[in-house]
């Protein structure tokens, strides 16, 4: 083999090499994210974010889940309206008015992407619609932009609205009041 046919060999290694540390640091950086969003979250958060990716908690240590896990999440419904209280981020906001339907929203950005929607989790409300209420789950996902009120799904006692991905991505997480 001469020179020459080695040398385009080489730079052929080099760039699967670098390719395979790239997609090491792009892997790492996703298994990395949900501990940097926790830190910007509260305590409870963060509890549930670091058992998620697998670190040792309460719950690997005592063989039961957090204190926080245990009395639930809590969630504060500060108002009542629509989009521009929604746009506000101070907490979820009471839009039954709006939907027809009892829903509370929250933007994902400023606390609705750790609502629970684990089927049994328990939540806490404060402020407007205050009590508690276990999680059914993500009972629909519509698009604002082609969706109606009408398309909400009925018969439950409570729905927690956010947006995964803009107004064409809308969860909404089914709750039934237990206190």
């Amino acid at each position: 083999m001469s020179t020459r046919d080695s040398a385009p060999t080489a730079i052929s290694l080099l760039r699967v090499l670098a390719l395979v540390v790239v997609a090491g640091i792009v892997m790492s950086l996703a298994l990395l994210a949900p501990l940097f969003r926790a830190e910007r979250a509260d305590a409870h958060s963060l509890q549930i974010s670091r058992s998620e990716t697998g670190f040792r908690t309460e719950a690997a240590i005592t063989g039961r889940p957090p204190a926080a896990v245990r009395a639930g999440y809590v969630q504060r419904v500060w108002t009542s309206g629509f989009q521009a209280e929604i746009d506000k981020c101070r907490g979820a906001v009471d839009v039954t008015k709006v939907y027809r339907v009892r829903v509370i929203a929250e933007h994902s950005g400023c606390g609705g992407s750790r609502f629970p929607t684990r089927p049994g989790a328990l939540v806490t409300l404060t402020g407007l619609d205050a009590g508690r209420y276990r999680v059914i789950g993500v009972v629909a996902r519509l698009n604002g932009l082609v969706d109606h009120a009408e398309d909400l799904p009925g018969g439950y006692d409570l729905l927690f609205q956010t947006c995964v991905s803009g107004v064409t991505d809308m969860t909404f997480t089914a709750l039934a009041r237990i206190g």
